[in-house]
């Protein structure tokens, strides 16, 4: 199995359950608030999957997970858009339906009694960023993004806001 896959379906299981780097980096990258800069270091370090939670006065709540990956952005990429391979790669997730002309994929799962169903929109800003919504079922309103972007050699950083 693939290390992409093995890394995003431990991703996967935490979210579906709820500018500058020091010296020792010879590599340039983004800014990725909310993180700070020794929890990025780790990251690329450890193989830490970051995750912070927010809720803002307004009662919105906003999750954002950042991790290195092993695999350049574009191998990234197929392995995570592979939406028939979820069941195999998410313990909690038994089906998927893709309708590549809808640009939707239906996801369905659970673990013990609860259950999730839930029609996602995609939307492509661009080959680095995935959009999504969920137009129905559980959790429906509730939109996000993946953004791929180029880390240290062979790596590929993947945040998900």
């Amino acid at each position: 199995m693939a290390p992409a896959f093995r890394v995003f379906g431990r991703l996967a299981v935490f979210l579906l359950l709820f500018p500058f780097f020091g010296s020792k980096l010879s590599w340039a990258a983004p800014d990725f608030a909310p993180f700070r800069l020794e929890e990025i270091q780790n990251a690329t370090d450890d193989r830490e999957i970051l995750a912070r939670a927010r809720l803002s006065t307004g009662g919105k709540y906003t999750l954002d997970a950042l991790m290195l990956v092993s695999g350049p952005p574009a191998e990234v990429r197929r392995v995570m858009t592979d939406f028939a391979e979820y069941p195999k790669l998410v313990p909690y997730i038994s089906r998927t339906i893709y309708n590549d002309q809808k640009g939707t994929l239906l996801l369905d799962g659970g673990i013990w009694k609860f259950r999730l169903l839930s029609l996602l929109k995609f939307n492509e800003n661009s080959t680095e960023r995935l959009a999504f919504q969920i137009v129905e079922g559980h959790f429906s309103g509730l939109q996000g993004s993946m953004v791929l972007q180029p880390g240290p050699p062979g790596k590929t950083w993947c945040r998900f806001h």
